[in-house]
């Protein structure tokens, strides 16, 4: 078990490409003792080539209130919702649990939906320090089946039918790049509509 007072993701085929990234985290987590710490990551093709960086930023004055990080992450198209762009304070980890469900596929979708709604304080490294390497079409970490998009729905069914809110913030995914969407599920259902366009009927 991770013995540290955060924890980080690194995907076994990935690399991290900064020596001074783990000291400047270390630095930041020491001022200013967030829940959540986003950081940027670049991301290659399978033939080694640069194919898109986000480095995420604030303006100064911010702070660490996630509404307003977020907020300007969000408009300014830098806010990623994958598990590997976050560190997160172990002692938040553990009470919120967050640990993943074991067979889930595209699981750090819902995952980081929850984080946004949980935590309380959100700061960020400006840095793209994650190297993300997308490996060639048909390999896991490259492809979305209906497995993936089966589990994305049934991780917004169980919010929904738990009534923790009427309103679940998912993060939906669109190739590597993230958008928050909020699903009124009283008044669409479009994400089925398009389940059942592409797999047929829904089956949670």
């Amino acid at each position: 078990a991770a013995g540290g007072e955060y924890l980080l993701f690194l995907d076994s085929d990935d690399m991290w490409d900064d020596d001074r990234a783990l000291a400047d985290l270390r630095g930041i987590v020491l001022k200013e003792a967030p829940e959540v710490v986003c950081f940027g990551v670049s991301i290659y093709g399978a033939d080694g080539r640069l194919e898109k960086q986000r480095l995420p930023t604030i303006p100064e004055g911010v702070g660490t209130d996630k509404y307003a990080v977020v907020d300007h992450l969000v408009k300014t198209n830098q806010y990623f919702s994958t598990s590997y762009v976050k560190a997160l304070n172990k002692r938040f980890f553990e009470k919120a649990n967050l640990f993943f469900v074991k067979g889930l596929l595209s699981e750090d979708i819902e995952w980081s939906a929850r984080i946004l709604v949980l935590c309380k304080s959100i700061s960020v490294y400006p840095s793209a320090f994650y190297k993300r390497i997308r490996r060639e079409e048909g390999s896991i970490t490259s492809s979305i089946g209906e497995k993936n998009i089966r589990d994305i729905l049934g991780s917004i069914e169980k919010r929904r039918t738990a009534r923790t809110a009427s309103c679940w913030p998912c993060i939906m995914s669109t190739g590597h790049i993230s958008t928050p969407c909020f699903w009124g599920w009283r008044r669409s259902c479009a994400g089925r509509r398009l389940f059942r366009r592409s797999f047929g009927a829904w089956k949670p």
